[in-house]
């Protein structure tokens, strides 16, 4: 949307950013919750998911960083020419800027596999079989400290 020229052929998307009311759309999913969670009812919903070594308090607090970078003009640009790539592939308190908001970018809405500690495989794009030696579906870990939480 801000910068079309990025788009393969392979992308879905161009019907989306040709339609005449694409700022509309495109405005109102900045506004959208990365993370949703529902108290009364114990439940999370997110796009991928929460990788183990985040407690869902922790998970709310870093999607709540990228929302507000999402609904501000004056950062948007920057956050989206930064936010595709795969490194870093694990979280780290220590991590600053644009490498910070694209790890947790891809944990909420790329991950399908990661090691117990968080590190990502972002290639493997197939079912469960396709995981690599030594990475587990991320809600398949048993330590995964957001275990208490039903995740949609």
């Amino acid at each position: 949307w801000h910068n079309v020229e990025r788009l393969k052929k392979s992308d879905t998307l161009r019907e989306i950013i040709e339609a005449p009311d694409v700022d509309q759309l495109f405005d109102w999913l900045r506004q959208q919750k990365l993370l949703h969670y529902d108290e009364p009812r114990g439940i999370a919903l997110v796009h991928a998911g929460i990788p183990p070594q985040w407690t869902l308090g922790k998970a709310l607090e870093l999607a709540a960083e990228v929302e507000e970078v999402l609904r501000d003009d004056t950062r948007l640009q920057l956050y989206l020419d930064g936010m595709y790539g795969n490194e870093p592939n694990k979280w780290s308190k220590n991590l600053a800027g644009v490498e910070r908001l694209r790890v947790i970018t891809n944990y909420f809405t790329r991950m399908r596999f990661c090691t117990a500690d968080g590190k990502l495989d972002l290639k493997s794009k197939e079912g469960l079989g396709s995981a690599p030696k030594g990475y587990k579906a991320w809600y398949a870990h048993k330590d995964r400290r957001s275990r208490h939480v039903k995740i949609i």
